[in-house]
């Protein structure tokens, strides 16, 4: 699951970025991308079905490294990295089988619900986590800033 974005509208703030601030531009728009990745793993782990707690575990979000001027991150199914020498939990490799169905299950989707929303309320949900972002790292800076 990927998406792209086209930032448009703003002139003056995109001027501002591009010419004066292009690093702190482009570390906004990584913590906004990864701000959304977090709401939409949240709403699939609040949609996953409950049995074992193995298909909420597991899912995951991470940054990926992306070509140059773009932000990635993703969500996925990953089982836990044991720590101190801890039993590894199961992976939960099944959550095809939930999603898609089987021959003798029905198909109990999960994930499609969620990202068919968040592709249809994109750009609402892009510039609330943007706004969040920006307030964020302008209160920061006036903190910073303070003698």
């Amino acid at each position: 699951m990927q998406a792209s974005f086209d930032v448009s509208g703003m002139p003056q703030l995109l001027f501002v970025f591009n010419t004066l601030a292009p690093r702190e531009a482009s570390n906004l728009v990584r913590a906004t991308v990864h701000a959304v990745s977090r709401a939409v793993a949240d709403d699939i782990k609040a949609a996953a079905p409950v049995d074992t707690g193995n298909l909420r575990d597991a899912i995951r979000i991470s940054r990926r490294k992306a070509q140059r001027g773009s932000a990635r991150s993703v969500v996925t199914f990953n089982r836990r990295r044991p720590k101190n020498g801890a039993a590894q939990k199961k992976s939960a490799f099944y959550w095809k089988f939930q999603e898609y169905g089987t021959q003798s299950q029905p198909a109990q989707p999960f994930v499609g619900p969620v990202v068919q929303r968040f592709n249809r309320d994109m750009g609402s949900i892009w510039r609330e986590h943007f706004g969040k972002k920006l307030m964020q790292k302008l209160a920061r800076d006036a903190l910073n800033a303070a003698p």
